[in-house]
């Protein structure tokens, strides 16, 4: 009897061990269970955490491409307007040396008709005698004109001569 009862006993004792080494898989498989919900709930916070952070930064990042934009627009507005100021201060000095080295018109007409008389006071010279070449001749610098020796000589005595020239 100390046998059966010691087999009852070990019988018990492994039956106690297998209901223990069910309940421990039960649990373990429940842990595993708990864990890979959990594991499954993380990552869904995490991703949605990660999605309203992302948004965020979108809005952040569009109104930041929006303000480059708005910067970039501006630094053409102001170049253009650089270049067109350089530009007219350019053309206004032009204008402006143009409008005060050159003369007007009446000044051109004026010049004109003064040059007009001189040219004829010129022809006119030029028919009396001012192509005459004069110098100074001898010790005495007596005046003294150029002749043309092969246009002949005139006068009762030949005490006349073409000037050279005419």
């Amino acid at each position: 009897m100390d046998e059966d009862n010691q087999e009852l006993k070990i019988a018990a004792l492994l039956d106690a061990a297998d209901q223990a080494q069910e309940r421990l898989q039960g649990a373990i498989a429940e842990l595993q269970a708990t864990g890979k919900g959990l594991e499954r709930s993380v990552h869904s916070a995490a991703e949605r955490g990660m999605q309203g952070a992302l948004k965020v930064l979108e809005a952040d990042i569009e109104r930041a491409r929006a303000l480059v934009w708005d910067i970039k627009r501006h630094s053409w507005w102001r170049a253009g307007l650089q270049y067109f100021m350089a530009a007219l201060a350019a053309s206004l000095v032009t204008v402006t040396a143009i409008w005060l080295y050159l003369p007007s018109t009446d000044e051109i007409t004026t010049l004109r008709t003064e040059e007009a008389q001189l040219k004829a006071s010129i022809a006119t010279l030029e028919d009396h005698g001012a192509k005459i070449l004069i110098t100074h001749c001898g010790q005495k610098h007596r005046l003294c004109v150029a002749v043309n020796e092969g246009a002949g000589s005139y006068g009762e005595k030949g005490e006349y001569r073409i000037a050279q020239g005419y």
